[in-house]
């Protein structure tokens, strides 16, 4: 657009030196020369004439008073007036309110013979609609004074739209670099910082308008090779270490070529905390000695492999494995890798060695010497050892947690195929209990109506109706039955004498990491003290699963808690107390906890059954069971459970 003004420009120019070179030969009566000037000036008017009217752009000119004395065709399009309806009209009419005043300051700073360059304002079409536009305007000068402007606009409104769609699309690419647990921030080619997320902030104060050597080394200007400066060089991704940060951690910066959302080209550094690894890899080369003390001392399994090799292993490593250490040193790396999982080993080595960070850590299965698999957790960091490249892991047995998770979900299904046998039991029950009542006196209704109907005179027909309804009453009453049998053989159940620790010992564990992750600790408090009981061991599992699971549950797993199991002897009764500091529940609650199918968890989450199984195991043991709970702490259940009941003699 500044060439174009230029040109035309220049035009104007061009007319106003040959009206001066005419007023000169008028002055010397020379007609002939007067003719040809006024032929050029004819020439050029109409030059410039032509170049306005098939131009895209508004060009226009006013007076000293901001009156327009000429606008070319690009009227119609941009303001929707004709020139002839715009000539003679002051430039005000067609800006709107608020950018009146800045449009008249540039217009007085033209009068006054400067040039101001492009600025960007909105203005008012004829339909009281608004459009975006460019405005680039010069004086006009005469005999060496301002008679008024001339200028250009341009509608910009589509690329205004385009900008602001752009700035929309970046604002999402930046709210989700803002989020990420590492400082990220983006360089433009003139090493000026564009953008960096909250980590970086809140570490290192907003950059916003430094330049990346003054952000991180603290220079006024580029002191050393930069490697970003390399990305913009090669395009290529680039790793380092920045060790002089101003919090005195130590970052891995990755950087990569990237495009801004309008394809400029940016270089993206994400820094990684890699503080402690470097001070374990530090200490590594700086003292091997020292590092194996460490490294024996610890409880999770260190190793070190070089050319696909086991060059060092820690005593615990070995012990995971079933080897001695110098059985594993110059073993190959793979020997010990499931052979279902290399792939994923590879893929981790390949991710550290590219200086990847994320994800770092892995499960994977692993070979015992004797042939068995276990699961661990593994990390991999690419080190320098003895002046080559290789590769230092830390492995974690994982194997008994991960049949503890199996365990427990086979728990749970086994204990919802228990609430729903329960269920069923207790619907037959109170089905058959609730029916047997109204049956009955139908029966007996029927019965006496045909005892009455003997001593009178009535239709055959009648009769036979009431023999046909005692009939069907009589199905009705074997379905019932059949009910009640169905309830009965629900609850029979092997009885034995059951071990109330062991038990309580095993259902903690199987629950154990479900209540580490609700940050509820779980205790036992006297349960080697009581004696055996003779009871269904199953049943007992299922009463301290959904106790310990009803506490586990009722935590927010944002603040500490506990429960604490305890039991006593008393009389011919072991009472068991399960008391949690989890929350409490509410007093309207309070009666309703028992009931089938009650629950405060939202749908879906639930069944509402294992309390009522509680009670339904407790009852049919010959015990009881009560609550005591105090909304916003917490709520102790007893249960209380005779020591003989069901002893076979």
């Amino acid at each position: 657009m500044r060439d174009d003004v230029k040109s035309k420009a220049e035009l104007l120019q061009e007319v106003e030196t040959l009206r001066r070179r005419i007023a000169e030969l008028e002055q010397g009566k020379d007609v002939t020369e007067r003719k040809r000037a006024e032929e050029e000036i004819r020439a050029s008017e109409e030059r410039f004439k032509d170049l306005a009217e098939r131009s895209f752009d508004l060009i226009f000119m006013t007076d000293s008073q901001g009156h327009l004395t000429y606008v070319s065709g690009a009227s119609e399009k941009i303001f929707h007036y004709k020139p002839q309806e715009m000539v003679g009209t002051h430039f005000k009419n067609y800006l709107i309110e608020s950018e009146i005043p800045q449009v008249s300051q540039r217009f007085a700073e033209n009068m006054q013979g400067r040039n101001l360059g492009i600025f960007r304002m909105e203005a008012m079409r004829k339909d009281g609609s608004h459009v975006f536009v460019e405005l680039n305007s010069s004086p006009i000068l005469k005999d060496g004074e301002t008679i008024g402007i001339q200028g250009i606009i341009r509608d910009i409104t589509e690329r205004k739209r385009a900008e602001e769609a752009l700035e929309a699309e970046r604002g999402r690419l930046y709210s989700l670099l803002d989020g990420l647990p590492a400082f990220v921030y983006l360089q433009a080619p003139d090493h000026s910082v564009r953008f960096a997320n909250r980590y970086f902030r809140e570490h290192f104060g907003d950059p916003e308008g430094k330049m990346c050597y003054e952000v991180l080394w603290g220079a006024k200007e580029p002191c050393k090779p930069c490697p970003t400066f390399k990305v913009f060089e090669t395009n290529k991704p680039q790793v380092w270490e920045w060790s002089q940060s101003p919090d005195g951690r130590i970052y891995e910066i990755n950087d990569y070529p990237f495009s801004d959302v309008d394809g400029s080209p940016l270089v993206l550094e994400l820094g990684i905390d890699i503080t402690e690894r470097k001070q374990t890899e530090e200490a590594l080369g700086e003292s091997e000695e020292k590092y194996r003390t460490v490294s024996e001392n610890s409880l999770t399994g260190i190793f070190i492999h070089q050319d696909e090799r086991y060059v060092y292993v820690n005593d615990r490593f070995a012990e995971i494995h079933g080897y001695r250490p110098e059985e594993l040193l110059g073993k190959e790396f793979w020997a010990l890798i499931h052979p279902d999982d290399r792939e994923i080993a590879a893929q981790m080595r390949s991710e550290r060695l590219a200086g990847k960070a994320i994800p770092h850590r892995y499960e994977i299965r692993r070979l015992k010497k004797d042939g068995q698999t276990i699961w661990c957790e593994m990390m991999v960091s690419c080190v320098e050892y003895m002046g080559k490249t290789a590769f230092m892991g830390n492995v974690v047995d994982i194997t008994e947690l991960k049949q503890a998770e199996s365990e427990l979900t086979e728990y749970r299904e086994k204990m919802a195929h228990a609430e729903q046998l329960a269920s069923l039991g207790t619907l037959s029950a109170t089905l058959a209990h609730r029916l047997t009542s109204p049956i009955t006196a139908i029966r007996l209704s029927i019965e006496n109506s045909l005892a009455d109907l003997e001593t009178t005179s009535c239709p055959d027909t009648v009769t036979e109706d009431l023999k046909d309804g005692l009939s069907g009453i009589s199905e009705v009453v074997s379905i019932v039955g059949s009910f009640r049998d169905f309830a009965r053989k629900s609850s029979e159940k092997i009885v034995s004498r059951v071990d109330l620790k062991a038990v309580a010992e095993r259902i903690l564990k199987l629950l154990s990491e479900s209540a580490r992750r609700a940050k509820v600790s779980l205790h036992l408090k006297g349960m080697d003290k009581l004696p055996s009981i003779y009871s269904n061991e199953k049943d007992l599992e299922q009463l301290f699963f959904a106790l310990v699971e009803n506490a586990i549950q009722a935590a927010d797993g944002k603040k500490s808690r506990q429960l604490i199991i305890d039991g006593a002897v008393k009389d011919e009764h072991i009472e068991l107390r399960f008391a949690d500091n989890c929350g409490g529940i509410a007093p309207e609650n309070l009666d309703k906890i028992f009931e089938p199918f009650f629950t405060t968890r939202p749908a879906g989450e639930g069944t509402g059954l294992g309390l009522c199984v509680v009670e339904h195991i407790v009852s049919r043991a010959g015990g009881k069971v009560r609550v005591a709970s105090k909304a916003g702490e917490g709520s102790t259940f007893f249960v209380t459970l005779p020591i003989n009941k069901g002893r076979r003699s």
